[in-house]
């Protein structure tokens, strides 16, 4: 069959930021290209949402024989998911449309029944899932009996939602074909400019995400990554993940990587054989992972260093035991603070993350989590604000406690205007003010500017550090 699947292109994130942007790859929709090509199916896709095809026009940009029409939606982007079906059924009546992501995941009734333009929903890991509903559609087949054996869909027979049996993840990953990048703009694709911050002498462009593994064993309370890829984590064996590498170094002329895994470093015996391994061959490349305080020592950064890792990104969320204990983080800030002092050491830039507004948070438990911050200095800090999306603990502790404030989708974005959440301790204009205090008092001390100038080496980084500085401020002045 002839399937386009569609980057939605969902409400501006970055509206406070823009000049931290950067433009990130769909890759999970590069995966599920690959699987179902394999399979025997004629694909595009169709990345609306870093090329600015605004939603109205969408139907102008997806080819004109395609029978299947494919969106995938975290809670964020769900509103603007919805508004692309609409345009796909009115422009293209006869075209059958999927839906896949966490959102339909946790909540496939609700949106089989409110989301009039959706056929069908892909729950779970998709690969396998959307094939098996492509092989049945393909062969004529659209009656409930068939469709039901079809595991991990959801679909309405009589205006009711039908849930099939859930499907089993897939076991091996090896199994699965290499991303389809010849499908993308692979050009188009930059890494934030803040990254240069790290390192003034890391590329930024051209650049894509990279996963290696699925599946996260913690049990962070507002993550979403389990409603899709599950708690057992799964590995793609070294020789997989270089050859993947190979791939985007020489055919495609990658030379930055994100690794998106929740847990590249969980396996320390893997990480160490990828990482030396990436060393011999010696690439043109830098890259930055993401890595808990816990899960690193001495040697093993002095190894991501030698790799060209040029940034670790840590989800430290708070400096406050009892909000670490609350998100179910799983350490000490005793294991915070000592994490920054061995990257210190070693050499390599780390960054730190920061969830504002959780509940339980007090205007004290912050300024503690900023005062700590500041101490340890990581080479830069995002304040998050809490943002209770679907399917995870947190979202189900707001519903019960009733600290929701507002139902509309579409203001469910990363980076909201106002707070989501209104709780005992922290009102939505408190929260705002704590992030703006934070950015404030974290970047323009006199300190922490003097590093930043003494990094700047030419006009180049002056633009970068400039294009940094003023997402900064975008967010700041987003004050109550």
């Amino acid at each position: 069959m002839k399937v386009c699947l569609i980057n939605t292109p969902y409400k501006d994130v970055y509206k406070l930021t823009k000049a931290a942007q950067g433009k990130v790859p769909p890759t999970t929709l590069a995966y599920l290209a690959a699987y179902l090509r394999n399979n025997g199916h004629q694909i595009s896709i169709l990345d609306a949402h870093n090329l600015g095809i605004e939603i109205e026009r969408i139907g102008r940009y997806i080819p004109e024989d395609t029978e299947i029409a494919g969106v995938s939606s975290m809670t964020p982007s769900y509103s603007s998911s919805l508004k692309v079906l609409e345009v796909i059924k009115h422009t293209k009546p006869n075209c059958i449309t999927v839906m896949g992501g966490p959102h339909i995941t946790a909540l496939p009734e609700q949106v089989m029944m409110e989301a009039a333009d959706l056929d069908f929903g892909i729950l779970g890991e998709g690969e396998e899932t959307f094939a098996e509903l492509l092989k049945v559609l393909a062969s004529g087949v659209k009656n409930p009996e068939q469709l039901g054996q079809v595991k991990g869909i959801v679909f309405r027979k009589n205006q009711k939602a039908i849930i099939t049996l859930q499907r089993e993840l897939i076991g091996n990953l090896d199994t699965l074909p290499m991303p389809a990048y010849d499908l993308l703009n692979m050009e188009l694709y930059e890494q934030k400019p803040h990254h240069i911050w790290a390192n003034k002498k890391i590329l930024l462009k051209p650049y894509t995400n990279l996963f290696t593994s699925r599946g996260c064993p913690y049990s962070c309370t507002f993550c979403a990554s389990s409603i899709i890829w599950g708690r057992r984590t799964r590995f793609k064996s070294p020789d997989y993940v270089l050859n993947e590498i190979d791939t985007l170094v020489h055919k495609f002329g990658v030379r930055s990587l994100y690794i998106c895994d929740d847990t590249f470093l969980t396996n320390k015996d893997r990480a160490v054989e990828i990482l030396n391994r990436i060393i011999a061959r010696n690439y043109d490349l830098n890259f930055c992972c993401m890595a808990r305080v816990d899960e690193i020592d001495e040697d093993l950064l002095t190894l991501l260093k030698r790799a060209h890792c040029h940034l670790i990104r840590f989800g430290v969320e708070s400096c406050s035991q009892d909000m670490l204990e609350a998100m179910k983080k799983g350490y000490r800030v005793e294991q915070i603070t000592e994490a920054f002092r061995i990257c210190k050491k070693v050499g390599i830039a780390a960054s730190a993350s920061v969830i504002i507004g959780y509940p339980g948070e007090t205007k004290e438990s912050f300024f503690n989590t900023l005062k700590t911050l500041k101490k340890i200095d990581p080479v830069g800090c995002e304040f998050f604000i809490a943002l209770p999306i679907v399917g995870t603990e947190l979202y189900e502790l707001a519903c019960r406690k009733g600290y929701i404030l507002k139902r509309d989708w579409s203001e469910w974005t990363l980076l909201p205007d106002k707070p989501l959440l209104e709780t005992e301790y922290l009102k939505p204009d408190d929260v705002l003010a704590l992030r703006r205090k934070g950015y404030l008092a974290f970047y323009f001390r006199p300190a922490k500017l003097w590093k930043i100038l003494k990094n700047i080496r030419s006009l180049e980084d002056i633009k970068y550090y400039l294009k940094g500085l003023s997402a900064i401020l975008g967010l700041a002045k987003a004050s109550p």
